[in-house]
C-alpha cells in the first residue's frame, strides 16, 4: 500500500519495482513526450493499467474497482440514464437502501457527482 501524498514514482522505487535511475529516466522521457508520469509508465509497460488505477484511487482516498472482476447488480443499471453514464464514464454497481454506489472514471468530479445525486 502507498501513503497518501507519495508519488507513484516514489512508491515504485520504495517497493523495488524501479531503481532511482530508472525512475529518473522515466520522468525525463515522460517530460519530453509531454505525458504524466503514470501514463508514460503504463504506455511503456512499466506498470499495468490496473496498478495505475489502484494507485490513483488510493491517492484520492477512494476504493479501486476492477469491473472485469466485479458482479454488477443489474437492477441498478436503469437508475442512471445511459447517455449520462457514457458521457461521464460511470456505471452504477450496487445499491444499499437509498445509497447508490457507482464506479466513476473521475471520482474528484464533484459536479458530476452532484448531478448524479439529483438524477437518482
Amino acid at each position: 500500500m502507498t501513503q497518501i501524498g507519495k508519488s507513484i514514482g516514489q512508491t515504485l522505487v520504495e517497493t523495488g519495482r524501479l531503481s532511482q535511475e530508472e525512475l529518473k529516466q522515466a520522468e525525463e522521457e515522460a517530460k519530453k513526450k509531454n505525458l504524466p508520469l503514470d501514463e508514460y509508465l503504463v504506455r511503456n509497460n512499466l506498470i499495468s493499467q490496473e496498478e495505475r488505477g489502484a494507485f490513483l484511487a488510493e491517492q484520492m482516498g477512494v476504493l479501486y474497482v476492477d469491473l472485469e472482476n466485479y458482479l454488477i447488480d443489474p437492477k441498478v443499471i436503469p437508475l442512471v440514464p445511459e447517455i449520462f453514464a457514457k458521457k461521464h464514464r460511470l456505471i452504477p454497481i450496487f445499491r444499499i437502501g437509498n445509497t447508490l454506489t457507482v464506479a466513476i472514471a473521475d471520482p474528484q468530479d464533484v459536479l458530476v457527482i452532484d448531478e448524479l445525486r439529483l438524477k437518482t
